[in-house]
């Protein structure tokens, strides 16, 4: 039977090109979506491993005209003042490397006898209380960090995975900056944003008073009055004197950051979707001409005996016969991609790509096909060949 089929398809090779260059063409272009959104909500999935909501982040222009005791004694009367209003749960300072900031810190040493490669982030006392961080293993940051032999670090589950998966970490002095001794291991902290990559992390200790942390962070209860983002000004704005500062509402940055993603990955969805239309329909209206121009065959065959379940399957299985053709010569380009290693993706997400692309061409397929198949099924032997 198959046989058969393909002899009939090869018969009217000129007739089904068309179809097949539009088929190849309808699977490559879903292949690309598919792969583009897949890769990006696989990021997506990732936790931040912060919270955002009611938290707000202030960013403090220090002049240069006090010394470093001088800045960082106005920093600790702020953290009094702040931790004074009623709706802070919490309050910290960091360095500019903060959530959606855009700002970025890596480094890489090979001291060690291997290469390590992590992003950097500071952070004080009360930084994972104030964004909320899940400590896996070991701890945070306390004040004793200040006078430990080591500099303290803490690092992110993946990093712990990359190099130490097997083996302990808490308590392991590395060369990092000299020597330092890792206390803690906190789950996630996407800081770039919920469609970056999760790279291996380290949080690097500083006081909360040092001068070298420009960046206030404030973590409000739920339920909040919005009139103490008024206060919270006034009160920074008067312990720092001619400080100038930014408060920006970190909740609000998240939603603007991933805006940028999410706006790309609707779009391509929704130029996807009308594809797909325009592809069934001229699918649907292919296939009702094509038989149309066979009647006279399918009276032919039914005069012979042939069962309409027979004349239906037919024209089914040519469609998905046609419609295999056309995924093998899409998937020969498509593979190339993870072959070629053309983008840095994971060749899973290719896998499904091709997966849910094979898919929706054979759902469509089949859905077009039906009703016209059922039109050829029920055609009557006499009126066929009379017409012909």
């Amino acid at each position: 039977m198959i046989r058969h089929l393909l002899t009939l398809i090869w018969n009217r090779k000129q007739r089904n090109l068309l179809l097949l260059l539009e088929l190849i063409a309808a699977f490559l272009i879903l292949f690309g979506v598919f792969g583009f959104v897949l890769y990006n909500l696989d990021k997506y999935r990732t936790p931040l491993g912060f919270e955002t909501e009611n938290v707000w982040q202030a960013s403090l222009f220090m002049t240069d005209e006090p010394d470093s005791l001088t800045r960082a004694a106005v920093k600790k009367q702020l953290l009094i003042n702040l931790r004074q209003v009623p709706e802070i749960a919490a309050v910290c300072f960091g360095n500019p490397v903060t959530p959606f900031s855009g700002s970025t810190w890596t480094s890489t040493s090979d001291d060690n006898g291997y290469e390590i490669s992590a992003e950097l982030v500071a952070g004080d006392e009360d930084y994972a209380q104030t964004f909320g961080l899940n400590v896996l293993e070991g701890r945070w940051f306390t004040e004793e960090d200040q006078n430990a032999k080591y500099s303290s670090l803490v690092i992110n589950k993946r990093m712990r995975d990359t190099y130490w998966k097997d083996t302990s970490v808490i308590g392991k002095v590395i060369q990092w900056n000299g020597d330092a001794r890792i206390i803690g291991v906190v789950e996630h902290f996407k800081y770039q944003g919920e469609f970056s990559d999760e790279n291996n992390l380290i949080f690097s200790y500083f006081p909360d008073h040092s001068s070298e942390m420009p960046t206030l962070i404030m973590r409000l209860k739920p339920g909040y009055d919005p009139s103490v983002e008024v206060q919270i000004s006034n009160i920074i704005r008067q312990t720092t004197k001619d400080w100038k500062f930014t408060i920006k509402n970190l909740e609000n940055q998240r939603i603007q950051n991933s805006r940028q993603y999410w706006v790309p990955i609707v779009a391509f969805l929704s130029i996807c979707g009308f594809l797909v239309f325009n592809v069934a329909l001229g699918l649907f209206g292919v296939l009702v001409y094509n038989i149309k121009k066979r009647r006279a065959e399918i009276g032919l065959r039914k005069a012979i005996g042939a069962h309409p379940s027979v004349i239906l399957s037919q024209f089914i299985w040519e469609i998905l016969i046609l419609t295999t053709i056309s995924v093998i010569v899409g998937l020969f380009f498509a593979i190339q991609f993870p072959l070629m290693d053309v983008f840095d993706v994971d060749p899973g997400v290719y896998a499904r790509a091709i997966l849910f692309s094979a898919l929706v061409i054979y759902s469509l397929v089949l859905i077009c096909t039906i009703y016209p198949s059922r039109q050829a099924a029920m055609v009557l032997p006499a009126n066929a060949l009379h017409e012909e």
